[in-house]
């Protein structure tokens, strides 16, 4: 892979344009845990970007 083949990405290429970079909808949705709900399947835990869901007993 070239450097031009590399998508934009965290560069910098000029003072002033952290405007363009497309960020502020990262927490647009929130993930809620229903218990009543829970099969215990693990998915939740695989994918939750906090780490704030722990499996045992």
């Amino acid at each position: 892979m070239t450097s031009g083949e590399v998508s934009l990405g965290a560069v910098v290429d000029e003072a002033g344009n952290a405007v363009e970079y497309k960020t502020g909808d990262w927490r647009s949705q929130r993930p809620v845990l229903n218990k009543d709900r829970c099969i215990r399947c693990g998915i939740c835990y695989i994918y939750c970007p906090e780490g704030c869901i722990r499996q045992g007993p």
